[in-house]
């Protein structure tokens, strides 16, 4: 044994491999650190400031670096009906988006698995609007909406001046749409690397279309759909799904999810030209992504359990 463990040469290892893999992968590092670990632990610590006053000859503001009003007003002022109605839009946006365009999805990238009629075009269709960027394209559905539908439908008219309530299912259509581009490229590329061997033996066993779709395909590709869904829950409270680059700050209260308000809200207060007071605000803002962090990291954990436990298996 001790003469097989002789004979058996450990690896050396490239003095210069070691520092070109050091190189390339420092700044990704870098920034994992810096823009997640760091600003995340500063949001948190920013949760427990409270501005006592401000330096009049400065501008500069006096801080309490260690309160637990923030999270005091959160609980006391802020969960009032507006919170509610916001976490609505959230929560009935992200069910609507997933439960369409996660089926819908899976059926477009099995069309293109199995390269059926005009599958290429189809494709190019489907990835258009992540190619162009995601503002120009709600530039572009905007200017459809209020320019071209009038001429075609004058009786129609723009319907998002007339009837704000038409906002909310405009904007899930939008959101749908340009959300095929990325799940259907991840789903396919997970379906072509099913093994042509487990296909012809479901082909000899009499599963073709739906039920080699539904019996072979489906569990196959069930890890990349999870992966979506866990992703998707986990992001309810920061996703604006798209209501800023449809209606930028104009958008009615039916649109308006808690992504949306935190992105209006504190937009710009960061800025060395932000006035003192609404830089003041920003530890409320703290303390609120806190305590909805702390609810939704539950929620994605028992969400994948389920998928897991519950779900399709590949065996």
């Amino acid at each position: 044994m001790n003469e097989i463990k002789k004979k058996i040469k450990k690896p050396k290892i490239n003095k210069g491999d070691l520092i070109f893999y050091c190189i390339f992968l420092a700044w990704p590092v870098l920034q994992f650190c810096v823009y997640y670990i760091g600003v995340n632990f500063n949001s948190i610590l920013m949760s427990f400031k409270v501005a006592t006053d401000f330096d009049n000859t400065t501008g500069a503001i006096i801080w309490d670096n260690f309160s637990f009003a923030q999270y005091k007003h959160v609980f006391t002022t802020w969960m009032d009906g507006n919170f509610v109605n916001m976490v609505s839009v959230s929560l009935r946006a992200f069910l609507i988006t997933h439960c369409i365009s996660v089926p819908l999805g899976l059926l477009f990238a099995y069309y293109i698995y199995k390269k059926l009629i005009g599958w290429g075009a189809f494709r190019v269709i489907l990835f258009l609007p992540k190619i162009i960027s995601g503002v120009v394209i709600a530039l572009m559905f905007n200017w459809f909406l209020s320019e071209y539908v009038p001429v075609v439908l004058p009786s129609v008219g723009n319907l998002l001046a007339i009837d704000r309530d038409l906002q909310f299912p405009v904007l899930m259509f939008y959101n749908i749409w340009i959300g095929f581009g990325t799940t259907v490229l991840m789903y396919s590329n997970k379906m072509s690397s099913i093994s042509e061997e487990i296909i012809e033996s479901a082909h000899l066993d009499g599963a073709t279309g739906l039920k080699e779709f539904w019996h072979i395909v489906l569990p196959l590709t069930y890890s990349t759909v999870s992966v979506f869904l866990i992703t998707g829950v986990a992001q309810i409270f920061v996703n604006q799904f798209g209501a800023y680059e449809m209606f930028q700050g104009t958008a009615s209260p039916n649109v308006k999810g808690v992504g949306y308000y935190f992105f209006v809200e504190v937009k710009g207060k960061f800025s060395h030209l932000a006035k003192a007071e609404d830089s003041a605000q920003i530890p409320m803002f703290s303390a609120i992504g806190v305590v909805l962090t702390m609810i939704t990291i539950p929620v994605a954990l028992t969400c994948r359990w389920a998928f897991e436990k519950f779900g399709p298996s590949e065996e």
